[in-house]
């Protein structure tokens, strides 16, 4: 599929208007003159009898393929809902039940520029139009590789892009999107390999959909445009290998089977090629693989031969056709413009492509899943429950969420709630730990656990890689530590170690210092800044980084508890820290965390206080306060994340009985920007065990099971005789639910938890979950 707007056809009756103008020919004033494609969006296409007289006697596909459309891109930005709505009742009444909307181009870094700036568009307009049409919607997306003549921008030998697609990916997809279609070109075959100790670039961005919630038995479906198949690889072609190497990791491969240039001289000998590729891909992966037609004479390389005909005389004549998923058209066409001549299907290929995907269709979603009851062709193997269908995640409900086949299927909640928990000893000797990251600190590519705390001046640097915890090395530090974080302050796309100091131990309140580094491979510290003299730190979420005015120069916020109680900002100037702003608030700031919470694409800064005046959050956009809500007690930890799986974050304050009293009881309070105000939209209720009377909460959000929703990880601190305990709830799509709940007596002679962050501790795509114990004693939780 060699551009970037255009609309595909698979298994369709008829082609569609696309932007409600109509495709057929148009005449000098615009209007359709071929009544093929005159149709009203709104009307209705009868259901093709199920009687044998009506089916070409030589249609050899299974009856449960699918019938999709690719959409242009333009229909992304369509922001009038009547015409989105139109175009839904459409294609619902006339059988589609899966369309493919082009959601954007890849830059060369692996983004797709100007995404926000159509995101909310396309969720609020055609995805939601499809979407209740009960039509499947797949986000296309493509791009251009280096390997393409002449080269595009897209190298998948980097490992950052990759991640950048993937994360790209993963944020259109939980726009509401049913899946994903990755369609990257050409990508060689020497990136689709894999051997014990090696794997191709392409495999392992695949791994890392996988990883993310997209493909065989995750949330989003995963589908790819591949190469042409071939008994020999190269840049365009791909061979039997190929193909098994990735068949396991998506639901679908579309093959773009045209453009063969002068290998082909007859529609013959296209037909015969044709019938080979399906022999061939049909019988070694039975249900996976969809055949691309092009309709196009202008762009193909032997339009005279290359015909969709012949296409569909080479499937027909296919032995192993009924193996194939379906098929599909693929069409050149700008719907903006006029349709050059040779650009759409003449009115015998529509036919011969009609008689081939016929069938009938009677759209029966009992359960409103959008997949089909079996008793009249459908694959739903329960149309009473939404959360099972073929090929679904597990979401941890006590039930068996996939269907018979599926990977996963007989087995309950199966990856829930029973973590993989390595647990390692620091330094024997060491207590009151409390200060933890996780990040790429040395800038090896490689995520460490890094651990402090405020009796010890050292720093633990380890490693954890399969479900093992070893020790990189030891820092040395002037001061003791009570908080850490990471991330690039000055702007040299390098990470650098932030840490909130103590001049002296448990806590003395003496003072301490903002401290940044740059840490080598080997551990080595170098010093980048020094604050002057702050007057105390206390807790492990006081400092964070960020950009709250969207002036590309990084942010520290330190938020200071107990002496002072204040809120101070330092902004990166070029070559050292200055004070951006200060906000005397009179109350402990123990919390701080930067995440774009309104939608603008600024981040603001989130601000969590405790004791002793107004128990509020605060949120500021550069040095200007614009929200807070008080309230709700005392808090270590604000933060914000995806608990919806929406288009946009939620503020997550982990909320506690006010200093030394007994009201109001823990809980977590959630909040969301309406477009004007922060609603407190919510609170998930604490355990009983959990304490009153000032023993503050600490928690931590983001995806560990990954199902699309970020959990909610808290500290739960035992009151009188009770045990700490740590709780994750995560929500179904309709509530929250305790996900899991462990007392942990383990990591701590005191049976006290200090921390919990959560983040991907091995570089794999899947975040873990590390809680720190009082003493010397920290575990990994790895769903």
């Amino acid at each position: 599929m060699k551009t970037k707007k255009g609309l595909m056809i698979t298994v369709f009756f008829i082609c569609l208007p696309i932007l409600l103008s109509g495709c057929g020919a148009l005449d000098e004033q615009g209007n359709n003159s071929d009544e093929l494609f005159n149709l009203d969006p709104t009307s209705t296409i009868s259901v093709i009898s199920p009687d044998a007289e009506n089916l070409s006697s030589n249609i050899k596909f299974n009856s449960n393929y699918t019938k999709a459309i690719w959409l242009a891109h333009s229909w992304a930005w369509e922001a009038d809902h009547t015409a989105t709505d139109n175009l839904a009742t459409f294609l619902e009444n006339s059988g589609v039940d899966l369309v493919y909307l082009n959601a954007g181009s890849f830059d060369g870094d692996g983004t797709i520029p100007g995404l926000s700036g159509y995101s909310d568009i396309m969720k609020n307009n055609i995805l939601d139009s499809l979407k209740n049409h009960q039509i499947k919607v797949y986000a296309w997306v493509n791009g251009k590789t280096k390997e393409d003549n002449p080269p595009g921008p897209i190298d998948l030998g980097n490992s950052v892009t990759r991640t950048n697609i993937v994360n790209t990916c993963k944020q259109i997809a939980q726009l509401g999107f049913n899946g994903v279609q990755l369609d990257l070109e050409p990508i060689a075959a020497k990136y689709v390999k894999e051997s014990t100790n090696t794997k191709g670039a392409f495999i392992k961005l695949l791994d890392k959909m996988n990883d993310n919630n997209m493909g065989p038995g995750k949330k989003y479906k995963l589908s790819v445009a591949t190469m042409k198949y071939s008994n020999t690889s190269g840049i365009w072609y791909w061979d039997l290998d190929n193909f098994a190497t990735i068949k396991n990791r998506v639901n679908q491969m579309v093959i773009m089977a045209y453009d063969y240039g002068d290998s082909i001289s007859s529609e013959d000998q296209y037909a015969h090629k044709i019938t080979t590729m399906v022999n061939k891909l049909g019988a070694k992966f039975p249900g996976k693989v969809n055949i691309g037609l092009s309709a196009n004479k202008i762009t193909t390389s032997h339009t005279q031969f290359e015909t969709v005909s012949a296409g569909i005389q080479g499937i027909q004549n296919a032995s192993n056709a009924s193996n194939l998923q379906g098929a599909s058209l693929f069409l050149f066409y700008d719907p903006s413009q006029v349709p050059a001549e040779g650009e759409m299907p003449t009115e015998d290929e529509w036919e011969q492509f009609n008689q081939l995907f016929k069938r009938p269709f009677l759209p029966i979603d009992s359960d409103k899943d959008t997949y089909y009851v079996q008793s009249i062709g459908g694959n739903d193997c329960n149309d009473n429950n939404s959360a099972i269908f073929p090929d679904a995640p597990e979401i941890c409900d006590d039930v068996d969420n996939q269907c018979p086949g599926d990977a996963g299927y007989g087995q309950t909640d199966e990856g829930c709630g029973a973590p993989a928990v390595t647990v390692a000893t620091v330094a024997a000797g060491t207590n009151m730990l409390s200060a933890l990251a996780i990040a790429d600190v040395d800038n090896d590519n490689q995520t460490e656990i890094i651990i402090g705390g405020e009796a010890t001046k050292i720093l633990y640097v380890y490693t954890y890689n399969n479900y093992t915890i070893t020790l990189k090395y030891a820092i040395t530090l002037p001061e003791y530590m009570r908080s850490i974080t990471v991330g690039d302050v000055d702007k040299d796309n390098k990470n650098e170690l932030v840490i909130g100091t103590d001049l002296g131990a448990s806590p003395s309140d003496s003072g301490g210092y903002l401290r940044v580094y740059k840490v080598s491979a080997s551990g080595v510290l170098t010093s980048v800044w020094q604050s002057n003299l702050i007057s105390s730190f206390r807790y492990p979420k006081e400092i964070s980084i960020g950009d709250s005015d969207g002036d590309g120069n990084p942010e520290i916020a330190v938020s200071v508890s107990w002496d002072g109680r204040f809120l101070v900002v330092y902004e990166w100037n070029g070559s050292g820290f200055s004070e951006f702003f200060t906000d005397y608030f009179g109350s402990d700031g123990d919390a701080s965390y930067y995440a774009d919470v309104d939608g603008d694409g600024v981040e603001e800064l989130l601000v969590s206080t405790a004791c002793w005046s107004d128990y509020a959050a605060r949120i500021y956009d550069g040095n200007i306060l614009t929200a807070r809500f008080n309230g709700l007690g005392v808090s270590h930890s604000i933060k914000a994340g995806n608990l919806f799986g929406d288009s946009s974050l939620e503020i997550v304050r982990f909320s506690d009985s006010v200093c030394g009293q007994d009201d109001p009881a823990p809980s977590v309070d959630i909040f969301k920007y309406n477009g004007s105000n922060y609603d407190h939209i919510g609170s998930v209720a604490l355990p009983d065990n959990a304490t009153t009377g000032g023993q503050h909460p600490i928690g931590d959000i983001g995806d560990i099971i990954g199902d699309g929703y970020d959990e909610l990880a808290e500290i739960v601190y035992g009151s009188s005789n009770k045990l700490d305990s740590l709780v994750i709830y995560s929500f179904d799509g309709t509530t929250f639910y305790q996900l899991f709940y462990q007392v942990v007596d383990a990591l701590s002679d005191q049976q006290r938890l200090s921390n919990v962050v959560i983040g991907d501790a091995d570089g794999d795509g899947h975040d873990e979950l590390v809680v720190l114990g009082w003493d010397n004693k920290f575990a990994v939780y790895d769903w």
